[in-house]
């Protein structure tokens, strides 16, 4: 199984170790220097770089270096290579770079600002966090970057799990449907990515939220058909048609598992006169 996960878009390498134990986060304003290369060459070199983590342009490269900044500590230099099978949007350099060769951002973080930590935030606070990233996490699936669709969907999954623990405002239609949204859209950038199982539990979650969700269902048959599990996919299809009869993505889908189950039994068949005929 094929799993499309960082190590196919890019690499984050600490080149030395700074001090402290804080890491910079969601908010902090941080003073980095950045020198870009590609091969043997300095394309752009700039000390005294401003940036604000999740503020900004949405853009492939900004998120890959709010992720690393998000693991350094302060006077860490970090090396942020990034393949060549990325759309790169440059936010730094204009010019014309070469497309069949990574590049190789190398970072330092000379200092940031402390932010208030997660669970010090008030419901409020939780509840923005989370509708920020999921809109964030939208524009990135709309633009084919499911990763980083993944990454923002998965920071509101967490912030709402964290209110739901700690305040008693979790409990109305609102607060339900959020979540439910967080869990379907997550599974459905996991399925883009070939995590099945994560599909599988992600979905699972959505469905304890609402039983009936035809989305979830559809998902969930989608991942067990990856993983070979045809009985599962099969009463999960026979659920969402059941709640959506004339879904027509649902009934491509049961063709489809139909001749999954034919392929899968012909292939059986095979091996089977194979072994007798040896």
């Amino acid at each position: 199984m094929i799993d499309l996960g960082r190590q196919q878009f890019f690499v984050i390498n600490i080149l030395q170790q700074g001090s402290g134990v804080e890491c910079p986060q969601d908010g902090s304003r941080c003073l980095i220097e950045v020198t870009l290369s590609q091969g043997d060459k300095v394309l752009f070199e700039r000390t005294n770089i401003k940036w604000c983590i999740g503020e900004g342009v949405l853009d492939v490269v900004s998120e890959y270096v709010n992720e690393c900044l998000e693991s350094m500590h302060c006077g860490d230099i970090c090396q942020l290579s990034i393949k060549p099978n990325v759309d790169l949007q440059e936010p730094f350099l204009k010019g014309v770079i070469a497309k069949n060769l990574s590049l190789h951002y190398e970072i330092k973080l000379t200092s940031f600002t402390e932010v208030k930590n997660s669970w010090e935030f008030s419901f409020e606070e939780r509840w923005l966090f989370a509708l920020r990233h999921k809109e964030m996490g939208k524009t990135f699936y709309h633009m084919g970057k499911w990763l980083l669709a993944a990454r923002h969907y998965s920071k509101a999954t967490k912030s709402l799990i964290f209110a739901q623990q700690h305040h008693t405002e979790t409990n109305n239609d609102e607060f339900c449907t959020l979540k439910l949204q967080c869990y379907l859209n997550l599974a459905a950038c996991q399925l883009k990515l070939q995590r099945y199982t994560h599909v599988l539990e992600n979905s699972t979650k959505a469905l304890s939220i609402d039983k009936c969700n035809v989305k979830a269902l559809f998902r969930r048959a989608q991942a067990y058909m990856a993983q070979k599990d045809f009985v599962e996919a099969s009463h999960d299809i026979k659920k969402a048609q059941m709640i959506a009869p004339r879904n027509s993505e649902i009934i491509q889908l049961q063709k489809k598992l139909k001749q999954k189950i034919k392929e899968h039994e012909d292939h059986m068949t095979k091996n089977l006169e194979r072994m007798f005929n040896n």
